[in-house]
């Protein structure tokens, strides 16, 4: 019959791609070409997946749950630890994925980032992961995509369909003691979405929640610029101990320590 949809590509580690069509699909013809021009062709039938179901969420603010571990003295990561058996090191509420809480260590660490993610319409989606090293993401408490071990950054994707609304989010993360190429790397841990019709795009603050920790100390910041002819801003910090101690104050500009101050 006639195609409703198309994709090529040159990217033989990529192994999933999305075809939004206009209509029902009966068939799809996949054709694989190797260096040589030489072609194998496959015929595939599709069949209706069942979305993840939408989960009732508590109430909830912006950011993610965050626990960071690190290994013990004499103790080498080579894959994912479970980090059920630690105490994490540092815990808080992040924006995003952001690994500033490992305040410049480069090896030998661990993360678990626990929220809920948004789906604004029901569909396929296809998440792609880029981390250096293992990563494992799961929703609604389904993995739905692991590269665990020691690696570079190669993209890695995975596929699932779910229901408009919140969905459970966890994502684990670990440095192994390997530094070779740490030299060049800049993102140690990446996460896009390909939404239907729209490209890949990184997961960013606006698509993260998680439950409200009532109780806990939380700090707000305000900048304001001093003039039109000075380049600095004035940083005004609101903090609420609420019943806690709280020690000293650290100020980050993405991984970049800019400042601290004792409470």
């Amino acid at each position: 019959g006639e195609a409703v949809a198309h994709v090529e590509s040159v990217m033989p580690f990529v192994t999933m791609h999305r075809l939004d069509a206009s209509q029902p699909v009966e068939c799809v013809r996949l054709t694989v070409r190797d260096v040589f021009d030489q072609e194998v062709v496959a015929v595939l039938h599709p069949r209706d997946a069942t979305p993840l179901q939408a989960q009732k969420a508590p109430t909830l603010q912006p950011g993610l749950q965050l626990r960071y571990y690190e290994a013990r003295k004499g103790v080498e990561w080579n894959e994912l630890p479970d980090t059920s058996r630690l105490k994490p090191v540092r815990q808080g509420v992040v924006r995003g994925l952001d690994d500033t809480i490992t305040r410049g260590r480069k090896q030998l660490y661990a993360t678990r980032y626990a929220g809920y993610l948004q789906i604004p319409s029901t569909g396929v989606y296809i998440f792609e992961m880029r981390a250096s090293d293992g990563c494992r993401l799961l929703l609604d408490g389904k993995v739905i995509g692991e590269h665990d071990g020691i690696h570079g950054p190669t993209p890695h994707r995975f596929g699932v369909a779910m229901q408009k609304g919140f969905h459970r989010f966890e994502l684990h993360h670990f440095r192994s003691g390997y530094m070779g190429v740490d030299g060049w790397l800049k993102r140690r841990l990446w996460l896009g979405i390909e939404a239907p019709g729209l490209p890949m795009r990184e997961l960013g603050t606006a698509d993260f929640r998680c439950a409200a920790e009532v109780g806990h100390p939380t700090i707000r910041l305000r900048a304001a610029p001093q003039s039109a002819k000075d380049p600095t801003a004035l940083i005004t910090a609101q903090l609420e101990r609420r019943d806690h101690v709280v020690d000293w104050v650290e100020f980050y500009r993405g991984p970049q320590a800019i400042g601290q101050v004792d409470s």
